[in-house]
């Protein structure tokens, strides 16, 4: 099934629904499309955009719009296939993670994951071209990556006040957690701020990290408040990262 919004305006408003009810419930190869259009799903108990669980697609692309999850148990959860172009995507106030687990690219858009209650930008990989994105205030990690990170093309990346007060099996504290052994890359025109965080600043878990020579990158006054490691940047045994010039690390 494939659902197409074209210069559309649509509003789903989960207030008097049942507990156990998603916004929009994907089962199997399905398509979320939204064109000139905005859609808002607020006030569910459950998720806003939830897959079944399977291995098929399960795809959401949105081409000069905007998604907005407002107040509802999760944004995005499971592994979607999800890319913006000149769009926005807001995910806040989620009772739960922002998202959890999809693959995002992000082109020429702006994406804020703030106020969640449990993970703010959750992802498998994470792409971010020419693209703004926060991810603050949330109650677990600003942002995870269990794939690939790749930030290019004059992004700007916040991640402010965040708890990061989620240990487990699955997750640890880290403003900006990388756990998958991947070669994540921020390049040369990305400015990238850490700030004000009680968690690592950036918790390499896995894999390696080139920050490249002109990044501007500011770590600071983040503490490493569960596990103690790294309140700037914490580098795991058998990891690497290559800090590029104007790098800042201080008062952590």
């Amino acid at each position: 099934a494939s659902l197409n919004l074209v210069n559309t305006t649509m509003v789903m408003d989960g207030t008097n629904t049942a507990s156990g009810t998603h916004a929009i419930y994907f089962t199997g190869n399905n398509k979320l499309e939204l064109t000139n259009s905005k859609l808002t799903i607020k006030n569910y108990k459950q998720d806003a955009l939830e897959w079944d669980g399977g291995t098929s697609g399960y795809n959401v692309l949105l081409n000069n719009s905007t998604f907005e999850s407002i107040n509802n148990r999760s944004g995005i959860t499971g592994t979607f296939n999800f890319k913006a172009i000149d769009s926005n995507v807001f995910v806040n106030d989620s009772i739960g993670n922002g998202s959890n687990g999809t693959n995002f690219e992000f082109y020429n858009s702006k994406v804020k994951f703030n106020n969640n209650r449990s993970h703010g930008l959750s992802t498998s990989n994470l792409i971010v071209d020419n693209s703004t994105i926060e991810a603050n205030k949330n109650g677990g990690n600003g942002i995870h990556v269990n794939g690939l990170l790749n930030v290019t093309n004059n992004s700007t990346i916040t991640i402010l006040n965040n708890e990061c007060a989620i240990s487990s099996k699955w997750s640890k504290p880290g403003s900006l957690l990388l756990t998958s052994n991947n070669e994540h890359n921020i390049d040369s025109t990305t400015t990238l701020t850490i700030k004000n965080n009680y968690g690592s600043g950036i918790n390499l878990v896995k894999g390696s990290l080139y920050i490249e020579d002109e990044a501007n990158v500011t770590i600071t006054d983040n503490t490493a408040y569960k596990l103690e490691l790294g309140g700037g940047i914490y580098v795991a045994s058998n990891t690497s990262a290559y800090l590029g010039n104007k790098v800042s690390i201080y008062n952590n």
